[in-house]
């Protein structure tokens, strides 16, 4: 275990000044406090595990309460690639259940000398190795509050996951290297692999089923590897640069009156740009940049899409890249690929992807019928 602990520190160590030092992108420090936090379990263990501690007894004491800060540093990333306001005196309330959980083992750093922090830990390892630890209510209580407390968090996170989806998909018209694929099997993970295995591990404390060395190990085993897959893809991940006014609704209200005959005249004005002057070729079209070329702002033309396209602005340009595929498919012999990548598409997959959703067959297969 020592070995797999090095391990997982060690990449989180690498991982969080290899994201400090990626630029002042507000989500990378916050994916960098995650890896921080798991770097700091990680040493924890390895130093109870393979180092002396009675010279500094009150180490063995401090790993449990940090349970308590990876929903919250999971729930910051999240609104950080939301690009909501962060509220210093606000955002540290959610740091009152890891003080109030880390208040008694202050306490037994303060009451207790050295030698008699070292007799606790022993014979509270003793026990507990043998099974015969018997969990009062009030760790019972702690247990229960520890996972409820991060499944609450993992929820308020993944809404905000969402929320990132649903902006990048108004504003953007490609979306492969900011669009956040890997964070929902990223929750999914972190639910599997660190809350179950967490109850697994004390519920056994009550009834023991499963040697307690063997749940240790399993447990140890999932943060590790949470912290390598999440450290994997936050180090090659971009984000969306998005205003903080976007991110207050998911929708546009329903009681909001528009002007049929404007939004009905702007969007006549928008399919003669996007028939003649063909920015949808452009890889990079942005919903500001669509919006300055016709001379409207960008919450104007995103209302004007929805209501009168009635799609998002990536599936509304995406419609344009498909029509000049298959307009090229049928008239050249040109490769497939180099006609998406001159149609506005920059990926093989999210072309093929999007050209089957729109027309139901693949870019080949289309070919194929057209030209027989």
């Amino acid at each position: 275990m020592e070995i797999l602990l090095s391990i997982g520190f060690s990449i989180a160590g690498f991982t969080v000044l290899f994201l400090l030092l990626r630029g002042e992108v507000i989500a990378n420090k916050f994916a960098a406090l995650i890896l921080s936090l798991w770097f700091v379990r990680f040493l924890l263990l390895y130093l109870k595990s393979s180092v002396n501690l009675s010279g500094i007894p009150w180490l063995y004491f401090l790993d449990q309460s940090l349970f308590f800060l990876d929903g919250v540093f999971l729930f910051w990333f999240s609104k950080s690639i939301t690009k909501h306001r962060f509220v210093l005196v606000k955002e540290s309330l959610h740091l009152i259940p890891f003080v109030v959980s880390f208040a008694p083992a202050i306490c037994l750093f303060i009451l207790m000398d050295k030698l008699e922090l070292n007799q606790l830990y022993k014979q509270v390892s003793t026990q507990v190795n043998s099974q015969e630890y018997i969990l009062s209510w009030e760790e019972i209580v702690f247990i229960l509050v520890i996972v409820v407390h991060n499944i609450v968090y993992l929820i308020f996170a993944n809404k905000n996951f969402k929320l990132y989806d649903f902006r990048i998909y108004t504003n953007y018209s490609t979306l492969d290297e900011i669009r956040l694929n890997w964070s929902r099997r990223f929750l999914l993970l972190w639910l599997l692999l660190l809350v179950l295995p967490i109850i697994a591990y004390f519920i056994n404390y009550i009834h023991p089923i499963i040697d307690l060395y063997i749940l240790e190990r399993i447990l140890i085993i999932s943060m590790v590897a949470i912290a390598v897959y999440f450290s994997l893809h936050s180090s090659n991940q971009s984000y969306a640069e998005l205003n903080s006014s976007e991110t207050k609704s998911k929708s546009f209200s329903t009681s909001t009156k528009y002007d049929e005959a404007e939004l009905n005249k702007i969007f006549i004005v928008l399919e003669k740009h996007m028939i003649e002057k063909k920015p949808y070729l452009d890889e990079n079209l942005s919903l500001s940049v669509l919006a300055e070329q016709i001379g409207v702002k960008s919450t104007t033309l995103s209302t004007v899409i929805k209501v009168q396209a009635k799609v998002n602005f990536y599936t509304y340009v995406n419609q344009f890249r498909v029509e000049q595929v298959k307009k090229e498919l049928k008239s050249t012999n040109e490769q497939i690929i180099i006609i998406a990548y001159n149609s506005g598409f920059n990926s093989k997959s999210t072309f093929n992807k999007v050209f089957k959703d729109f027309i139901g067959c693949s870019p080949s297969e289309y070919r194929r019928d057209k030209t027989k």
